[in-house]
C-alpha cells in the first residue's frame, strides 16, 4: 500500500509538473502573439498575402505603389520613375520603400502581386498621358518571376489600359540574373519586341559577368553609388564598371545618391546619364507624383 501511495503521489507530481510546463508554454505563445500583432505587421501581411495567393485571390487593399523620381545627369529634368510596391499598415499609410514587398522571395502570392503592380502602373501611365511629358516607368521584376507567363500578364495590362509600352522599363537585379538565364532570355526577347526596355539593377553587386550582358537584350546598367566613407576599392570597382559598360555601349545610371559628395564623385566620370536617390527626391505617392509630372511639363512647353 505504501508503495502504491508513493507511485500515486509521484504521478500527481508529474501531472502537476506537466500542467505547469504547459501553462508556461501557453503564456509564451500568447505573449508572442500579442507582440507579433504590434510589431510583426509586415510578416502578418505577408502571411495573409500568401494564404490568399494560394487560393487564387488577393486583397488589393494591402498594397500601394510609390514612385521615386529619376533625373537627367546633365540637367535637373525629370526623366522617369522607379516603382516601389509597398505594404500598407493598419492605418492605411504607406511605409518607407525599404519596408516594402520583397518580390524576390518565393511566395505563392508573388505572381498576383506582380499582376496588380502591372495593372496599377499601366493605369497610371494612361491617366498621366494627358500631360504629354516624356518619361519612363521602371518596374523591378525578380529573375525567378521573369517568365513568359509574367510577360503575358504585362501585355494584358498594357492592352487593357491602352498604355504605351515604350514608357515601361523592366529591371532585373544582377545578383539574380544567372538563376534562370535561358527562360529569362526568352521573356526579355518578347518584352523587347513589345517595346519594353530592359535594365540590370544593382550591376556589380553580383557576379558581373559580361557573358550574359551580350546574351540578353539589355539597354542600361544601374549601379549603386558607394557611401562617401566607402573604401577606395569600392569606388575603383564602380569606375571599372562605368568604363567597361560604356565601351560596350550600355547606358549607365546611378542610384542611391544621397549626398553631394557622392553626386560629385559619380558625376566625375562624365558617363552617367541619369541619377536617382534621396538627394534628389524620396519616393512619392500618386498625388505628389502627378504634381511633379505637371510641373515638369513646363520644361517641354
Amino acid at each position: 500500500m505504501k508503495m502504491l501511495a508513493v507511485i500515486l503521489q509521484t504521478e500527481d507530481n508529474l501531472t502537476f509538473g506537466y500542467g505547469v510546463a504547459l501553462a508556461f508554454v501557453a503564456v509564451f505563445f500568447i505573449i508572442l502573439w500579442i507582440r507579433r500583432g504590434h510589431y510583426g505587421q509586415e510578416a502578418s501581411l505577408t502571411e495573409k498575402a500568401e494564404a490568399k495567393g494560394s487560393h487564387g485571390t488577393f486583397d488589393e487593399q494591402l498594397l500601394s505603389l510609390t514612385y521615386q523620381p529619376i533625373f537627367s545627369a546633365e540637367s535637373p529634368h525629370l526623366v522617369g520613375f522607379e516603382v516601389f510596391l509597398n505594404w500598407k499598415n493598419d492605418g492605411g499609410e504607406v511605409p518607407a520603400p525599404h519596408q516594402g514587398v520583397d518580390l524576390s522571395a518565393e511566395t505563392k502570392a508573388a505572381p498576383l502581386m506582380l499582376e496588380w503592380m502591372f495593372d496599377q502602373t499601366c493605369r497610371q501611365i494612361k491617366d498621366w498621358s494627358q500631360y504629354e511629358v516624356p518619361y519612363f516607368m521602371a518596374l523591378n521584376v525578380p529573375a525567378e518571376q521573369l517568365t513568359l507567363r509574367t510577360v503575358r500578364l504585362l501585355e494584358q495590362s498594357i492592352a487593357e489600359h491602352a498604355a504605351d509600352p515604350r514608357i515601361l522599363v523592366v529591371e532585373v537585379a544582377e545578383k539574380q540574373a544567372f538563376r534562370t538565364l535561358s527562360e529569362m532570355n526568352k521573356a526579355m526577347e518578347r518584352l523587347n519586341r513589345l517595346g519594353v526596355r530592359l535594365k540590370v539593377d544593382y550591376f556589380g553587386d553580383g557576379i558581373s559577368s559580361l557573358r550574359y550582358l551580350s546574351a540578353l537584350p539589355i539597354e542600361s546598367l544601374k549601379i549603386a553609388v558607394p557611401p562617401d566613407t566607402g573604401h577606395n576599392r569600392q569606388w575603383e570597382k564602380v569606375d571599372s564598371i562605368i568604363e567597361i559598360g560604356s565601351r560596350l555601349n550600355f547606358k549607365i545610371e546611378a542610384l542611391n545618391v544621397e549626398t553631394e559628395g557622392q553626386r560629385s564623385r559619380i558625376m566625375g566620370s562624365g558617363r552617367i546619364i541619369c541619377v536617382q536617390g534621396s538627394l534628389y527626391s524620396p519616393p512619392l505617392n500618386v498625388s505628389d507624383t502627378e504634381g511633379l509630372i505637371i510641373r515638369s511639363r513646363q520644361v517641354f512647353e
